[in-house]
């Protein structure tokens, strides 16, 4: 799950809403069995707002995903 700058989402290269993520997250969840075998990666762009961030973040925990990771870079 990508956060680009300007706040657009992005997975598997398709720009989705908040609610389409939704929908993309329980269908994994169903594929994988069930919340606890997924551990999404989430990639934030340092220019994107936090609010978005943490709205994302609320959505996959609300979906019973509790192991989020935060993709970061390094600093130059």
């Amino acid at each position: 799950i990508n956060i680009l700058a300007d706040g657009r989402i992005v997975v598997s290269d398709s720009e989705v809403s908040l609610e389409g993520l939704d929908g993309l997250v329980d269908a994994a969840i169903k594929t994988a069995g069930g919340a606890d075998r997924l551990k999404p990666l989430v990639r934030a762009d340092r220019a994107c707002d936090s609010a978005r961030l943490n709205a994302v973040f609320e959505r996959l925990s609300s979906r019973g995903l509790s192991a989020i990771r935060l993709a970061t870079e390094r600093g130059r």
